[in-house]
């Protein structure tokens, strides 16, 4: 059994031990850290449902790292880059010449051999390009459902925001009220220290180790050593000048512009996402459908190479063989058009899955 880790920002599933699910996040962070060169202060780690994986729980603690629910993990180094870097799928040219060469061999018991052989390695590339394909389209749809994730997440964190907001609106708006107030406060404690440097403390708060002629100002200050009151009080004077109502207004006007951004649909939402996924679901339905033609077609020539091995090489009909050798043409430029349309619907999947990762990229910085 495996753990299953998506990093979201590339779309790529890695796999590790399961016995990492009985260990702490932080571990897990470490772990994944060789596999995607991130480090783990720079890890995101989500739940389907946006729930933040915390570093001292254990990992097992959340429903996360199945195949079909991976833990979604986003690496905020990429999100810092201005531009994600390509990530193309390497795609093998076609068979064209291969085809060509072997349709103007002469008719003979080894050209039905090196076609069978290039049937099948037309049939062979023709599986793992649809497997690749469904990889990407795998891929592209837990990358949708870790930026959903990352949605559900930004909501909860939203509110949040929106409740500190609230508080921190209403305790600066009292304090710019109070404000003259405070500042009159706190120029009448000069005064005040004025008149405590100048009162000597009464004897019986002494400690019998403390010489007499102490002020009050300084018997109070040393219940704190290290600690002025002056520098309190011109501390708060300071703190009290730096809130001004421009200053919060311009906060509050960045504050609004942040929600603004976080609650627009159309950064929440990808335009057209469910519609493309199903596309491209339908076209590897379509190219599952030419790996099953090439199957037969394949398996064809085999039989056709069996028939060929089973006569005996002084009696074998001349025409018998050149028939088989005429029926490849038409089942070589089959399979070759197939192959074909398979390559080009990998190429439309790899495009899909780099646009899906630029969209993602736009969006998470």
């Amino acid at each position: 059994m495996s753990l299953h880790v998506f990093l979201v920002n590339r779309g790529h599933m890695t796999n590790l031990d399961v016995d990492w699910a009985m260990k702490r996040v932080s571990d897990l962070k470490r772990a994944v850290s060789t596999k995607f060169d991130v480090k783990p202060e720079k890890q995101v780690m989500l739940t389907s449902g946006g729930q933040v994986l915390d570093d001292e729980q254990k990992v097992c603690s959340y429903p996360v790292g199945t195949e079909s629910n991976p833990i979604y993990l986003f690496n905020k180094s990429m999100m810092e880059q201005s531009a994600l870097l390509s990530n193309k799928t390497i795609v093998k040219s076609g068979f064209d010449k291969e085809i060509h060469n072997s349709l103007h061999l002469p008719v003979c018991y080894g050209t039905l051999h090196s076609r069978t052989q290039l049937a099948m390695q037309i049939h062979e590339e023709t599986r793992h390009q649809v497997a690749t394909m469904e990889t990407l389209v795998a891929d592209e749809h837990l990358m949708f459902q870790g930026w959903q994730a990352a949605v559900s997440n930004l909501h909860v964190s939203l509110v949040d925001f929106k409740q500190r907001l609230s508080s921190m609106r209403d305790q600066c708006s009292l304090m710019l009220s109070k404000s003259t107030n405070h500042i009159e406060v706190l120029n009448g404690f000069e005064e005040v220290l004025e008149m405590l440097s100048r009162i000597p403390v009464v004897e019986s708060l002494l400690k019998s180790d403390e010489s007499s002629g102490v002020t009050l100002l300084e018997w109070i200050e040393g219940k704190s050593p290290g600690v002025k009151i002056a520098d309190l009080i011109e501390d708060c004077r300071q703190r009290v000048s730096q809130l001004t109502t421009d200053k919060l207004s311009a906060l509050l006007l960045e504050c609004d512009k942040v929600t603004t951004q976080a609650t627009n649909p159309r950064m929440r939402e990808i335009s057209g996402i469910v519609d493309r996924l199903a596309a491209l679901d339908h076209v590897i339905n379509a190219a599952r459908q030419q790996v099953a033609e090439q199957r037969g077609i394949a398996q064809g020539f085999v039989k056709n190479q069996d028939t060929a091995r089973d006569l005996q090489e002084g009696s074998m009909n001349r025409d018998t063989l050149r028939t088989l050798c005429e029926s490849h043409v038409t089942q070589l430029q089959i399979m070759r058009d197939n192959e074909s349309a398979t390559r080009e619907a990998l190429i439309k999947c790899d495009s899909a899955k780099s646009e899906l990762a630029q969209n993602l990229h736009t969006r998470l910085r």
